[in-house]
């Protein structure tokens, strides 16, 4: 057995912080790091569909110097490089980055670039939960009582399905869209979604097992 050559391997440290108000904590980990300018990244959904980047700069309060809001997906250079620029030109010292999963998403906004990945997600995350369920209903009735939507008298399925229910009502309340049609894809767009999916890496791991692109047709026609 030849010598081991010895090395050292060293990782971030993590903090995870959860609940009702884990948001008010931004400003508390700011000190913890005694970051003065903090610059907020985050994509085009976040920026402009949903609250949550006033939440974080509100969170953060004055220490917030600059909002980068135009982060794209697969993140091209070009993007990169604009985000670096500014964060450079804001003198910031901490990023604070905001975030908002499919094979599926990442076909849909390569076809159609005014489908950001924020917006492909929220199209596609709750149906892909009700796609995969007789394959996870464990998983998916364990997120219904975290996000408060199991009620006692159901069944792990039934709390699975109340799950995608509740993850669809989540992005409808921020307005986000639902169905393809919003989004600019025809009825002939369908197919080749599906096709291109099938070879994304991505599929290889769902949770149910996809063999045929007709099978991903027939769940794109219902959001269509």
């Amino acid at each position: 057995m030849p010598d081991l050559k010895p090395f050292r391997s060293i990782g971030y440290s993590v903090r995870i912080h959860a609940g009702d108000n884990a948001m008010a904590r931004l400003s508390e980990e700011a000190d913890r790091v005694r970051a003065k300018r903090a610059f907020v990244v985050c994509g085009q959904t976040v920026a402009r569909r949903t609250d949550l980047l006033d939440r974080v700069k509100d969170a953060l309060g004055d220490c917030v110097t600059g909002v980068f809001g135009d982060t794209q997906a697969d993140s091209p250079v070009p993007s990169v490089e604009k985000g670096v620029a500014m964060a450079a030109d804001a003198g910031a010292n901490l990023i604070v980055a905001v975030g908002v999963v499919s094979a599926l998403a990442h076909s849909l906004d390569t076809r159609y670039p005014a489908c950001d990945h924020g917006a492909a997600y929220s199209i596609f995350t709750a149906p892909g939960m009700q796609f995969n369920l007789e394959c996870n209903v464990a998983g998916q009735a364990r997120l219904a009582l975290a996000m408060g939507a199991r009620q006692q008298s159901v069944d792990d399925r039934g709390a699975a399905i109340a799950a995608a229910d509740a993850v669809a009502d989540a992005y409808r309340e921020r307005g986000m869209p639902s169905r393809l049609s919003e989004v600019g894809v025809d009825k002939e767009g369908i197919k080749p979604i599906a096709e291109d999916s099938m070879t994304d890496f991505a599929l290889h791991h769902n949770v149910r097992p996809v063999r045929e692109a007709t099978e991903l047709e027939e769940l794109l026609r219902e959001i269509w």
